[in-house]
């Protein structure tokens, strides 16, 4: 059986770097892949900049093609995620296996949690809150779990004084939670509670804006404990766990928003070096280039740059694919490890990886590194004497 990604990672272990039809192959996989996966979790009804990616009101723009969109930025970096961050590991799982199709859909998921982890914190934190009450629910027999997180055949409520092993897998967005052992075995139909939660967080405001680590998590999850008893209440029997975890998520973030100053425009929620939540302007003003985050000013200012160039497209294409390499390396502390430092000490893959990672021939890298040098300088002197280190 022919594997797409399994092929590719046999070929970038090889001596000839993959072709540019394999590389598109591969792109157009990841791409379905990936928008698959945002789509069980939901995420694909965010803005893109909830997940890292400015500048765009929506995934896929209707008619611009495939390579012009928010999602095909997105799968450019989820592809150095998976293929260039983790390839030596995955070559090494070929050894042992046929194909590793199931290895890549997990580092999906990974790449998208660490993505809403770290550009979504408020909604990671309130899923977070959540899921504890949920769970501490369950464990107290006060909840009963009735299928599992893949959706199989009810398999019937938590029996009693049945402690769940492994529970944070036990829930998740299409699990069915029952309020009572009665409602559970009669098999009703699930209660929506977008319109019965949408007081709930005021339980964890202003605290849910703080950081914290485990004690203050489990602190707001008791304050939810009553509200979830109280829905058997409610003539509420069984309801699925996503349509309680997400308007919570989504007022949370509104709640946010909501502290800041008309004026900051359009924002996103990002954790600065302290670790607090932080507004970052996703849409800036006609006339001036905020610095309210600096990676991601310079970001958008290099890919504008090297638009701006009277090189090839196809070569404006290599540019772009390079520099979010370079901005991986920047923003993950693991690229600090092996490699050649290219880019102002920054340690990178070796050439021949780089080229057989990112499709672009081995002679070209240096010529592309010297335009991207040249690149950077001046994005960083348009956006004048602010700190970008």
């Amino acid at each position: 059986m022919t594997s797409v990604f399994s092929d590719h990672v046999r070929s970038l272990r090889g001596d000839t770097p993959p072709d540019d039809h394999e590389i598109e192959e591969v792109r157009h996989a990841l791409r379905r892949l990936l928008f698959r996966e945002m789509r069980r979790r939901g995420l694909d009804q965010l803005e893109p900049s909830w997940l890292g990616v400015h500048g765009w009101r929506q995934w896929i723009v209707p008619g611009a093609g495939d390579e012009d969109d928010a999602l095909d930025e997105l799968t450019a970096e989820c592809y150095l995620f998976i293929f260039v961050q983790r390839g030596r590991s995955l070559g090494a799982q070929l050894d042992d296996k046929p194909t590793i199709d199931g290895l890549i859909t997990l580092n999906v998921r990974h790449f998208l949690f660490e993505r809403q982890k770290r550009h979504d914190p408020l909604g990671y934190r309130s899923y977070e809150v959540v899921h504890r009450a949920v769970r501490d629910a369950l464990d107290a027999e006060r909840l009963f779990r009735i299928i599992d997180p893949a959706g199989d055949a009810a398999a019937g409520p938590t029996k009693p004084n049945e402690r769940m092993s492994r529970d944070d897998m036990l829930v998740r967005n299409n699990t069915v939670l029952a309020t009572t052992v009665e409602s559970a075995d009669q098999g009703s139909e699930t209660t929506d509670l977008t319109v019965t939660v949408a007081d709930w967080p005021s339980d964890l405001m202003p605290e849910i804006f703080d950081t914290g680590g485990p004690q203050t998590i489990g602190r707001l999850a008791e304050r939810l404990a009553p509200r979830i008893d109280h829905l058997a209440g409610q003539d509420i029997e069984r309801f699925r766990f996503k349509t309680l975890v997400d308007p919570i998520k989504k007022a949370i973030r509104g709640a946010w928003a909501s502290l800041l100053d008309d004026e900051i425009g359009a924002t996103a929620i990002e954790i600065d070096a302290d670790g607090q939540p932080t507004a970052v302007r996703v849409v800036e003003p006609d006339t001036t280039l905020e610095a309210q985050n600096q990676i991601t000013n310079l970001d958008r200012a290099v890919h504008a740059r090297i638009d701006a160039t009277d090189l090839p497209e196809p070569r404006r294409r290599e540019l772009h694919d390079l520099w979010r390499l370079v901005r991986t390396h920047l923003d993950d502390d693991r690229g600090a490890g092996r490699g050649r430092a290219d880019d102002g000490g920054i340690a990178l893959p070796s050439h021949r990886q780089i080229s057989g990672s990112l499709g672009i021939h081995r002679r070209r890298v240096p010529d592309l590194f010297a335009h991207l040098r040249d690149v950077v300088r001046q994005a960083r002197a348009s956006l004048g004497h602010r700190d970008l280190t």
